[in-house]
């Protein structure tokens, strides 16, 4: 598995364990360096690629850049050499932006993670409407809602999964809320790393089934 953080605020080392001291593909891909020296093992045994510090003008710069050069994410994956058993999970700022569109450029599985509340529901027919050109293609990639830290023990919670479903039309993905992984962020540890059994380990494991379905034809 690599994953690659396509978000400007950085955080997706800190869920891997890995250094914030290397360079970035913000900072790498404005000196038009390799991506491939980026690469940084990080929990069982997969690796990450930070998107790292940039300042306001480098942002300003790269976004441009994005916006100019749709296959530019496509081309920066071919240049890694990866495998076809390989899996690639791109984290992408929420809403409407370059990141955003570039990773569904290459994506043969979009997860829309989301919160079981009526604000997160809310999103749901803007969402359509940024997805629908990349749905119009040949080979368009599977789309899957995940309702993140879901509460049994709270009514409400339970009720608004249901009111996911409805608008669906199809069950989503659920994650359980589970304090251990709030507790492995903090202290920098891998949430998975544990003999308990625990709900929110087993969620995770499902959408990891759905992520190695076939993957699009190239």
């Amino acid at each position: 598995v690599v994953a690659l953080d396509l978000d400007p605020q950085n955080a997706l080392l800190d869920h891997f364990g890995v250094s914030a001291t290397l360079p970035g593909i913000g900072r790498t891909s404005l000196e038009h360096g390799q991506w491939s020296s980026l690469q940084q093992v990080g929990f069982a045994g997969c690796q990450v690629i930070t998107f790292g510090d940039i300042d306001i003008q480098q942002q300003e710069n790269l976004e441009r850049w994005l916006k100019h050069e749709p296959t530019w994410l496509a081309q920066r994956l071919a240049s890694l050499g990866l495998s076809e058993r390989q899996t690639v999970i791109i984290d992408t700022p929420a809403g409407n932006n370059v990141y955003f569109h570039q990773a569904l450029n290459v994506a043969d599985v979009v997860l829309v993670i989301v919160q079981a509340d009526a604000a997160c529901l809310g999103t749901l027919d803007h969402l359509d409407v940024l997805l629908a050109p990349h749905l119009e293609g040949d080979n368009p990639p599977t789309v899957q809602v995940v309702v993140n830290q879901v509460d049994e023990s709270n009514p409400f919670s339970l009720d608004m999964v249901e009111a996911f479903k409805q608008r669906l039309g199809t069950a989503p993905l659920e994650v359980h809320r589970d304090m251990a992984i709030n507790e492995a962020l903090a202290f920098a540890a891998d949430p998975l790393d544990s003999v308990a059994k625990r709900l929110a380990s087993d969620d995770i494991s499902e959408i990891c089934r759905v992520l190695k379905a076939p993957k699009r034809s190239a």
